[in-house]
């Protein structure tokens, strides 16, 4: 008995210690520190690992969470590993609406659009209808394969204005803009990126809230609007920044320094690239190369 006794004192001292870690991993995310995120978010698995069982902790939804954190620092492979693991839990045990919690989040890190798509149907076949809000999601990240709406955007967008998601119908908005500039509509266009920035960033949806301004800005620079584009990209970066999600400010960044670079200025291109919050963008060493050639 005093064996037995030992043994639930220590694994309610690591599910209450691992609870600790995990709540400290979220406020660490509302704050957008994605780092001491992630630091928590692995304590808190660590002692679920240690623990006599896991009931004290959903560890795929703990998964899910760092997997996120770990693309918002530009650890592709990290996080893609992460989520697919969560993806797995999820699978095992049945639970549609934490696979197409874990796949929306997947869906985030850039890949092959084939193997996007197929997670995602899977994912929505798991779900069915438990989640209207989830489902939504699903079909809108479904719908960006094809350059026209289809059935999946359609159900989407009938699900937001039924349930009010304001930021699914925010994308609808924001096919309108690309539209628009498309079709030579460019300053509606931007009029447009801007209202779905700031419909995102008040949503809190970080990554989006930049996206869309890097979008804005990348499309001036096509039409030749360099000063606008500049703008725009630095805005992106800015907030990509401020959120520390760091690949979506490289991004930007890197828009930045094609304005400079194609004006020839090769010297603030040089201090642009030393402000870079990391490697992942690969356009950084061609610009190197380029400007090394350049000046022979």
């Amino acid at each position: 008995m005093r064996y037995d006794a030992a043994v639930s004192k220590t694994k309610d001292q690591q599910q209450s210690r691992a609870e600790q870690h995990r709540q400290a991993g979220e406020s660490a995310e509302q704050a957008t520190r994605w780092q001491e995120a992630v630091d928590e978010y692995e304590q808190c698995l660590s002692l679920a690992d240690r623990a006599p069982d896991r009931d004290g902790q959903d560890v795929a939804a703990v998964l899910t969470a760092l997997g996120r954190c770990y693309w918002n620092l530009s650890e592709a492979r990290t996080a893609w590993r992460t989520l697919r693991r969560a993806i797995s839990l999820y699978q095992e045990r049945s639970d549609g609406a934490g696979q197409a919690r874990a796949t929306l989040e997947i869906l985030r890190i850039w890949g092959p659009p084939e193997r996007h798509q197929m997670m995602a149907e899977e994912a929505l076949h798991a779900l069915g209808d438990a989640d209207p809000y989830l489902r939504a999601r699903l079909l809108l990240d479904l719908s960006w394969q094809d350059e026209e709406p289809n059935e999946h955007y359609d159900e989407a967008m009938a699900l937001a204005e039924r349930l009010g998601f304001e930021d699914i119908l925010a994308a609808r908005i924001q096919r309108q803009a690309w539209q628009l500039m498309s079709d030579g509509q460019i300053d509606d266009g931007v009029a447009l990126f801007q209202d779905v920035h700031e419909t995102y960033a008040r949503l809190h949806v970080h990554s989006q809230a930049s996206g869309v301004l890097r979008g804005a800005g990348f499309n001036l620079i096509e039409v030749g609007r360099l000063d606008d584009g500049y703008e725009f990209a630095r805005r992106s970066f800015e907030y990509g920044a401020e959120m520390n999600l760091l690949f979506q400010a490289q991004l930007a960044l890197m828009d930045m320094i094609g304005v400079t670079f194609a004006r020839g200025e090769f010297d603030r291109c040089e201090e642009l690239l030393a402000q870079s919050p990391g490697d992942s963008d690969f356009r950084a060493d061609l610009f190197r190369m380029w400007m090394a050639e350049a000046r022979g």
